[in-house]
């Protein structure tokens, strides 16, 4: 079943819980390409050691605001769900690491950032990995739709709040997404958030991070 998407692309609706495992997919992976990035800037030693700070920054704070967000909304509501004990000790151990690791990442001097940076995306792409098949092996037949879509829900809000400045933070997703994903993962936001916002009017704050976004939208409108 279809309908049209506040993107302005047809969009497909699924259950609560798919919406919910794959817009948390989708922000892995969108994080662990800005890791990539950022890891292979500081290896080649091809940058500004201002900028690659910046982009360091920026993804740490990313970081932080996502687990923030699960620490405060997603982990309470698995804990109301059977068998779930053991994976969310694993779940909560991991984002120990991911914390350690980013504060290991904060103190390092250039030299050292590679390293650092290598060792967050190892942490964290094992943490993902864990997350998203604690995910897709839950029975999501227990849980009211309602109640999932509230997890989404209060999820956005939770990103709202905490990804910060949102010109910076909110592009460093999005163009970490291929343009599917990224369709996939802005169907309920705003068009002109997606489509003006984002791409342009956000331009100013998020051009200078350019290095550090796998799929960049053109350089100028009509050039690729």
């Amino acid at each position: 079943m279809t309908a049209a998407g506040a993107s302005g692309y047809p969009a497909v609706m699924h259950a609560p819980s798919d919406t919910l495992q794959h817009h948390n997919q989708l922000t892995h992976r969108a994080l662990l390409r800005l890791l990539e990035r950022l890891t292979a800037h500081a290896t080649a030693r091809d940058l500004p050691q201002p900028l690659l700070r910046q982009g360091v920054d920026a993804a740490v704070t990313a970081l932080r605001a996502h687990h923030q967000g699960e620490d405060d909304v997603l982990v309470p509501f698995l804990r109301s769900r059977p068998s779930t004990t053991a994976a969310l000790t694993a779940v909560h151990a991991d984002h120990e690491r991911v914390a350690a690791a980013l504060a290991r990442l904060e103190r390092a001097p250039v030299a050292e950032l590679d390293d650092c940076l290598s060792d967050v995306l190892r942490t964290f792409a094992d943490h993902a990995t864990r997350e998203e098949e604690l995910l897709a092996a839950l029975d999501w037949t227990q849980p009211a739709p309602d109640d999932v879509r509230a997890v989404g829900k209060a999820l956005s809000d939770h990103a709202r709040r905490h990804l910060r400045p949102t010109a910076v933070q909110l592009p460093l997703l999005l163009f970490n997404l291929d343009p599917d994903e990224r369709r996939a993962f802005t169907d309920r936001m705003p068009a002109f958030v997606s489509r003006a916002l984002v791409p342009w009017v956000f331009r100013p704050a998020w051009r200078k991070l350019r290095p550090f976004l796998t799929h960049a939208p053109p350089r100028a409108l009509g050039r690729t």
